[in-house]
């Protein structure tokens, strides 16, 4: 009967060891960032939207859906994991040209490596027109019209002597 007792109090002290040790680890590939970020607000629209995961991606089984306010589809459909990224661990779509403000929702679903599905949404605003930033060009034309001035001056400065 002792032998017994202790048989059973090794069996049950074995067993409480074993339940403590770490088993294999199974992290999903859960949303860590994007670009833009989420409840971004940008005066100059994005080419793409790029999100990026806690964990590696399987190969195929991935979305991304971009819409405006009004439901519209904005991106390209062309929805992968990003080429520069190594680690595989990021997703990238491009966005049709000259999006109009509006507030953009964009709609995830990825495969992680260990098998398991995740989706997820944010929503990022674009507030200006992006047709044609005329105003980016105002500094380097002054900034030329200057540099020809002073030269114009210095070569008249040097005919003169």
């Amino acid at each position: 009967m002792a032998k017994l007792s202790t048989l059973t109090a090794v069996c049950v002290l074995f067993l409480a060891v074993i339940w403590q040790l770490p088993g294999p680890a199974f992290a999903h590939a859960e949303f860590a960032a994007s670009f833009p970020a989420a409840g971004a607000q940008l005066d100059l629209a994005p080419t793409e939207v790029l999100i990026l995961f806690s964990d590696a991606l399987a190969e195929g089984g991935h979305t991304i859906i971009v819409t405006d306010a009004s439901g519209q589809r904005v991106d390209s459909g062309d929805a992968r994991r990003d080429p520069r990224d190594a680690a595989g661990r990021s997703l990238i779509v491009s966005l049709q040209a000259n999006l109009a403000p509006s507030t953009y929702t964009v709609t995830w679903r990825n495969t992680g490596s260990d098998g398991h599905l995740l989706d997820g949404s944010f929503q990022f605003s674009l507030r200006r027109e992006t047709r044609f930033a005329w105003w980016l060009w105002v500094p380097p034309l002054v900034l030329l019209v200057l540099i020809l001035l002073v030269g114009m001056r210095s070569r008249n400065e040097k005919g003169a002597c």
